[in-house]
């Protein structure tokens, strides 16, 4: 699995847009696959806006991981619609359009 350390200006980006992908797509497997990545990413000790944003992300994975259903309609779960959009804004997409 491939490391991304804080440095790396994208990584937030990149992550929370392949894990929206993921999860748009409807592909279960595929959905887990991303979120056991995003769980596995040690915790960076750096006081950088990139590594707030590496936190986060792996804070919302970790809520998803606990979830039952990430998919049910957006409107019929709070915290489904509120993970997608924090996804859509840390991978600079507008909004994501998920039922």
């Amino acid at each position: 699995m491939e490391l991304l350390l804080c440095n790396n200006p994208c990584s937030s980006q990149l992550l929370a847009s392949t894990l929206l992908d993921a999860w748009l797509s409807g592909d279960r497997y595929r959905l887990s696959w991303e979120l056991q990545r995003l769980a596995a990413l040690p915790r960076m000790q750096d006081d950088s806006a990139e590594c707030d944003r590496m936190e986060i992300l792996t804070g919302i994975a970790h809520e998803m991981r606990g979830h039952a259903d990430l998919f049910v309609p957006r409107t019929a779960s709070a915290p489904v619609g509120v993970w997608m959009d924090l996804l859509s804004h840390l991978s600079g997409r507008r909004k994501a359009s998920s039922n």
